[in-house]
């Protein structure tokens, strides 16, 4: 499937990937020729033992390989040797020409390359099933026959069972999925349930709805126990009409009532918070701090006694069946029981046990509480689904790098280590691992023969590494390791064999690139399969309110009756007037540029003074529009943030530095110059494409902040598990006192650094040590753990857990942006610029704002628009097509002009009906009064009829004048 997609993408797209190689050619060629003398004279600049660095541009290999690492990100150390050896200027033109050029085409590849692969999504019918999923299907389905569990419906069964609405009624009680009751469900989502408790009941009972007793089965619990219970069970059977069942009916449903109120849910929430910031304190300084730790114990085991209540209460209102049917309800249960556990363990002197950590996943409860939380879940847990059906192809794929590796690397990763200097022996002190053990030999203890924890000795490792490679954009380390491996067990030489970097070039392009085009494909193809049906991102409530608040129409500002605001007002709304002031801005960003720290006075007055002259300038705009607007200056939020800035200015530049000293903080002045460079977003009101940008952003802020408390929750999570897990861990490489897992703000920095993936097997080295690497019996004063080592499977897990978390949450998150974008394309096609163009060319027709205007001006109307609403002369025929209705005096109405207009942008479709009643709520089509009384189309019917009622009549006249004239003729020859 992968070679598949690579070779149809790439014979689609033969020109732009030869394009990509022959700009990777010229710019390598060109950087050898330009930098190759200056490198071979001036080396020792930039090397301490006066060698090439493995970045240079001496040779065409090696200005490949520059030239590819820039494209990866990896140019600062490029650029600054480059810098060091031939000057600042040649270096930083041919990096500022590389990096652009370069970048943009991989870009452009990978956007066209993830387009062209998946452009025409078909339905999950209309797929066909290759050789994979028809042996995963089998493999399926034999494992569910071995534990018994039926995999369909007999054909045979199913014709025996009569074709009767009553009895599928009754029947269909062993065939309904019922959905889980928790307590953030509303009334109607019971009700539903209740509707299908009914479906079991013969007609005679439907009937009986109408009972008041009846109207509240929504307020009822279910069964507790599962069919096969009470049939293994007769005594759980409970008659609850009558004595002690009816007693417990009524508890039950008092349970039920009690969990399903919002006050419920508000206060489980609370006690959520409570107990997640008690794991804040439980670091390893908690013992150092008594009156804390008692404090964090009894929180805790409040907050345990409260979350047994809450299960016990769920388990009486809803069932056993139902509570533990629902995954959420199981998230709750092993939290718990971790809790408990933990709590007994306490109690007996065992409290250092692994199993703790797993509390931390008690944020994860929060999950369920809010519907924006649930629905960001349920995406991702369909994403990784999809995700799944590529993932064994990127395995494959990756197996066959990590077969390689092992086959070119295995054993050749160790080398000769002095522990005292950390430094590595060259292959000319010590050549092999027998010399090196000669040395220990020798009483040389501080010399070890030591190996990279991250290498190829074996297929799981070789997996590590490459899963690091792919996450970390150029592992140095591997990479230098690989290059430099000479023989088994012999010390590494350097740059012993540069041509292995090819091996790493091979892998990020068929093992990164176009595997991570088919991860971002198959989770596009799903979020759009899936946004047509359901929300993906955001609840339906916050899509209205986005939609309520965003598209919310806009009500033109009415011309002023008054000459002199008239006059401001077409001055303020003109099209020079915001090209003037957008310069204005951009001037005034230009001179904010020009402060320095070690400016001059003469400097600084200029400044000063020019700083004074755009307030102005602003402070003049201000009353141009205040005066020009009236009140509807503070309509516009554009305007309302020029006038804070403005105001912010003002406040900033004539309150004296006295003032400021004695009276008021100085940091609120540096914020108040700070605030002025918020002026600049105001450009953004006069370029329309980036408008449409931050209109879309807007729009995905519900989704991105759903998204965003999510990542925290599993960040929060992740913290607390290393913090719990690995605080003991020796410090070593990124291990420090400001990275370590020691407390929570350090262990949060350490899980922001491996949700970034910059550098996270320097954070991962230090927890694969094993002995002699680490001490397992090392005493930590004042502390009850003893050494300093830790799991390497575990946190191997974690780091991997995290990682691929983290990249389905940052992936959504880009995606979400993306699919608003194009999304606000699709919804409007006329944009408010084209609405309001429109309004301003209406004005200039109609300045008595009546929104009508006469029919013999349309033509001219129609041609002084512009694109798209344009319709340019000659347009009469065009005109007389639309069909517009005329009002008594041959005057068109404002409004059906634009929807006539807007119809030949939009078409006919569902978009028009919402263009239309935006239209009518923003130009208030009920201020004209007058029914239409006939429309163009009828006019010029009416005028063709007209005319060829006039030739008919026409006609006849000079036919009956021709009968009279030869009538009297003859009357006249006959006289003589």
């Amino acid at each position: 499937m992968l070679m598949k997609v690579v070779w149809r993408s790439l014979s689609a797209l033969r020109y732009l990937t030869l394009l990509l190689f022959i700009t990777i050619f010229l710019f390598s060629v060109v950087g050898m020729e330009m930098f190759h003398d200056r490198y071979s004279h001036n080396f020792c600049k930039i090397s301490l033992d006066c060698q090439l660095p493995r970045r240079h541009m001496a040779d065409f290999f090696h200005a490949v390989l520059v030239v590819i690492q820039a494209m990866g990100g990896m140019w600062v150390e490029a650029m600054w040797d480059c810098m060091e050896v031939s000057g600042k200027t040649t270096c930083l033109l041919f990096f500022m020409m590389l990096l652009p050029i370069a970048n943009l085409l991989v870009l452009y590849l990978f956007l066209t390359l993830l387009l062209s692969s998946f452009d025409h999504p078909a339905s999950p019918e209309e797929k066909e099933k290759n050789n994979l999923h028809v042996a995963l299907n089998r493999i399926r389905s034999a494992v569910r026959t071995l534990l018994g569990k039926k995999t369909h419906i007999n054909p045979e069964h199913m014709g025996k069972t009569p074709i009767n609405p009553e009895h599928t009624a009754v029947d269909s009680k062993d065939h309904l999925a019922l959905t889980v009751v928790t307590s953030d469900q509303t009334g109607s989502e019971v009700n539903i349930l209740a509707i299908a408790n009914t479906a079991k009941m013969p007609e005679k009972g439907q009937e009986k709805k109408k009972h008041p007793e009846d109207d509240d089965r929504g307020n009822r619990p279910e069964d507790c126990c599962s069919d096969k219970c009470l049939c293994c069970c007769p005594f759980l059977d409970v008659d609850t009409s009558r004595g002690s069942g009816r007693v417990w009916s009524n508890f039950r449903r008092a349970c039920f009532c009690i969990v399903r109120h919002k006050c419920f849910d508000n206060f489980i929430i609370l006690i959520i918070l409570l107990s997640s910031a008690t794991l804040v304190f439980e670091d390893i300084h908690l013992h150092h701090r008594p009156v804390l730790q008692t404090v964090v114990q009894r929180v805790e085991q409040v907050t345990t006694i409260l979350f047994l209540m809450e299960m016990l209460l769920k388990w009486i209102a809803f069932g056993l069946k139902k509570y533990f049917s629902d995954g959420w309800c199981w998230l709750d249960f092993l939290v718990l029981q971790v809790s408990l556990v933990s709590q007994a363990a306490a109690m007996i002197g065992y409290a250092d046990l692994e199993l703790v950590s797993l509390r931390a996943l008690g944020p994860w409860r929060a999950l369920s509480r809010f519907q924006g939380l649930k629905v960001v879940v349920q995406t991702l847990v369909r994403s990784v689904s999809s995700v799944f059906s590529v993932l064994p192809v990127v395995l494959v794929v990756w197996l066959i790098f990590c077969v390689c590796g092992v086959d070119f690397f295995a054993g050749r990763f160790s080398f000769c280590f002095n522990e005292t200097s950390e430094e590595i022996f060259t292959h000319n002190m010590v050549n092999n691992k027998s010399e090196c053990f000669d040395l220990v030999m020798q009483n040389y203890s501080e010399v070890r023969w030591q190996n990279q924890k991250l290498n190829y000795d074996n297929v799981g490792s070789g997996f590590l590494s490459l899963l690091h490679l792919a996450a970390s954009a150029f592992s140095q380390d591997i990479v230098y390791s690989a290059v430099d491996a000479s023989m088994m067990e012999s010390q590494p030489v350097y740059e012993y064999n540069p041509y292995m970097h090819l091996y790493f070039i091979c892998f990020f392009i068929f093992g990164c690139f176009f595997t991570f085009i088919l991860f971002i494909g198959v989770i596009i193809d799903r979020l759009q399969r899936d946004k047509i049906r359901i929300p993906i991102f955001m609840t339906a409530e916050q899509q209205k309110d986005v939609k309520r608040l965003v598209m919310k129409p806009q009500k033109p500002v009415p011309r002023p009756q008054n000459q002199f605001q008239a006059r401001l007002f077409d001055l303020v709304t003109s099209r020079w007037f915001g090209v003037s002031m957008a310069t204005v801005i951009c001037l005034n960003m230009v001179v904010l540029m020009m402060e320095t720290n070690d400016q001059s006075m003469e400097m600084e007055i200029i400044l000063y003074w020019f700083h004074f002259l755009f307030i102005i300038l602003f402070l003049v705009e201000f009353i141009l529009k205040i005066v020009g607007l009236r009140r509807h200056y503070f309509t516009d939020g554009w305007n309302i943030l020029d006038f804070v800035v403005l105001i912010m200015s003002i406040m900033g530049i004539f309150l004296s530095d006295n003032m400021g000293r004695y009276f008021l903080p100085v940091t609120l002045f540096l914020v108040l110059r700070m605030l002025r460079v918020l002026r600049v977003l105001s450009i953004f009101r006069y370029a329309r494409g980036t408008r449409k940008l931050l209109l879309s952003l807007v729009m995905s802020l519900p989704a991105l902040f759903n998204i965003g408390v999510v990542l925290v929750i599993i960040t929060f999570s992740s913290s607390v598990f290393g913090m719990s897990t690995f605080g003991f861990v020796k410090r070593e490489a990124m291990i420090d006192d400001i990275f370590n897992f020691e407390t929570f703000v350090s262990s949060v920095l350490c899980v922001f650094t491996i949700s970034t993936s910059a550098s996270w097997g320097d954070l991962l080295r230090p927890l694969l040590n094993t002995p002699p690497d680490c001490d397992p019996f090392m005493e930590h004063p004042g502390f009850p753990v003893i050494g300093n080592c830790s799991s390497p499977a575990l946190a191997i897990a974690f780091f991997v857990s995290h990682l691929f978390l983290c990249f389905l949450l940052l992936v959504h998150l880009y995606i979400a942006v993306v699919m608003e974008t194009f999304g606000s394309d699709d919804d409007e096609q006329l944009s408010e610029d084209d609405l309001q163009m429109f309004h301003n060319t209406w004005r200039e027709f109609d300045p008595e704002a009546s929104q009508v205007i006469q029919y013999s001006q349309l033509s001219d109307f129609c041609d002084a628009l512009q694109d798209p609403l344009r319709i340019p002369k000659p347009n009469s025929v065009r005109l007389i097509h639309m069909d517009l209705p005329l009002l008594p005096g041959d005057r068109i109405r404002c409004v059906d002009v634009l929807l006539a207009l807007a119809s030949q942008v939009v078409g006919d479709s569902e978009k028009m009906n919402a263009l239309k009643a935006k239209m009518e709520e923003r130009f208030n089509p009920s201020k004209v009064s007058c029914e239409p009384i006939s429309s163009t189309l009828q006019r010029k019917q009416e005028v063709v009829a007209a005319t060829v009622i006039q030739k008919a009549y026409r006609k006849h006249v000079l036919q009956d004048r021709d009968a009279q004239e030869t009538t009297g003729e003859s009357v006249d020859a006959g006289g003589h």
